[in-house]
């Protein structure tokens, strides 16, 4: 599985993806505009697990490590641009194409686990008896490092569409006093803790809530 870090983008995008291992549909909706997102799991070692997400003029990438979720890269295509970002130790780095021109970031973090996809990287916290997680998050828009705390609040019953699900339900907010202004929300299906739905801002003041339901799922 290390040799997939050093493989380029397109090759994961374009054959990987042929190969699907499970396969979970989601509704996305934010104001008025609904779309469809894809997650894939592509592949699964006893330490490594690859995953695809796949929405309307945008591929993502993640390498995560199994254990506690935590991601290794992180790779993006979306139009003219793309980029993907590598940890290694307590440094991130993120090769950026843009129309053509290429830049490097490098991030200086600490040793607070990276968690790009809380959609599979809070596995390990619902599946534990852990009552919290420290996290860190990068923000797309610059490229900063934040860090975020995801909190349990227990079980609760949920119904999308026709389905019941008996879930997990976590509370994502900015560290410190800074939670006062930012939280988000993710559930969980109790029993496998598959991602079901998720509502909140992806953005900062003023941005729209997005909604996220789990519409449907093959494995």
């Amino acid at each position: 599985m290390r040799n997939f870090l050093l493989l380029p983008i397109g090759f994961f995008l374009t054959v990987i993806s042929l190969y699907p291992h499970k396969i979970y549909h989601y509704k996305e909706i934010t104001k008025n505009k609904q779309i469809r997102v894809t997650w894939r799991i592509i592949k699964e070692t006893s330490d490594r697990i690859l995953i695809q997400a796949i929405k309307p003029g945008e591929n993502r990438l993640f390498l995560l490590h199994k254990k506690d979720g935590s991601t290794l890269k992180w790779s993006v295509i979306k139009k003219n641009n793309r980029f993907v970002a590598v940890r290694k130790e307590n440094t991130i780095t993120v090769h950026l194409e843009k129309n053509g021109k290429k830049k490097q970031r490098i991030l200086k973090i600490d040793k607070t686990p990276w968690i790009q996809t809380p959609e599979f990287g809070f596995l390990s916290l619902v599946k534990s008896k852990q009552k919290s997680k420290l996290f860190g998050i990068i923000c797309p828009r610059d490229f900063s490092f934040h860090k975020m705390i995801a909190n349990k609040e227990g079980e609760e019953k949920i119904k999308i569409g026709n389905k019941k699900y008996h879930t997990v339900k976590i509370k994502v907010t900015l560290k410190g006093w800074l939670s006062m202004f930012w939280h988000s929300y993710y559930w969980f299906r109790k029993n496998d803790g598959v991602f079901v739905k998720f509502e909140g801002v992806r953005g900062g003041p003023f941005t729209p809530k997005t909604i996220t339901q789990l519409i449907g799922e093959k494995n």
